[in-house]
């Protein structure tokens, strides 16, 4: 029983308080799903099952990556990282160049 689209009367009740998009990407995510499930030959109640899972993923994905401006909880917050500081660039050693049979060098 695929929805029919973000408004339909028939969605479950943690999906009708959201907003309207987080409601389309459930409806996308749950019919695609369904819908796949059933063209590779799944049982209809198994593929609604599935459906549901990849559904309620994918809009907990997205709260889970929502900014909560209310939150007044400091300890949620992460820190900024702090920035490494950049080395400094290694000197590169002197060149010696031995040459002659009585080794003089050169230092270049």
């Amino acid at each position: 029983m695929p929805f029919s689209g973000a408004s339909d009367p028939n969605l479950p009740s943690n999906v009708i308080d959201r907003s309207l998009e987080i409601r389309k990407q459930w409806v996308g995510a749950w019919n695609g799903r369904f819908k796949a499930c059933r063209d590779d030959g799944g049982d209809e109640s198994d593929c609604e099952s599935s459906a549901f899972a990849v559904a309620n993923a994918a809009i907990k994905e997205i709260d889970d990556k929502a900014v909560h401006l209310d939150d007044d909880d400091d300890d949620k917050k992460k820190k900024p990282r702090r920035k490494k500081p950049r080395k400094k660039p290694r000197k590169r050693p002197k060149l010696r160049l031995t040459v002659g049979f009585f080794a003089k060098s050169l230092i270049f």
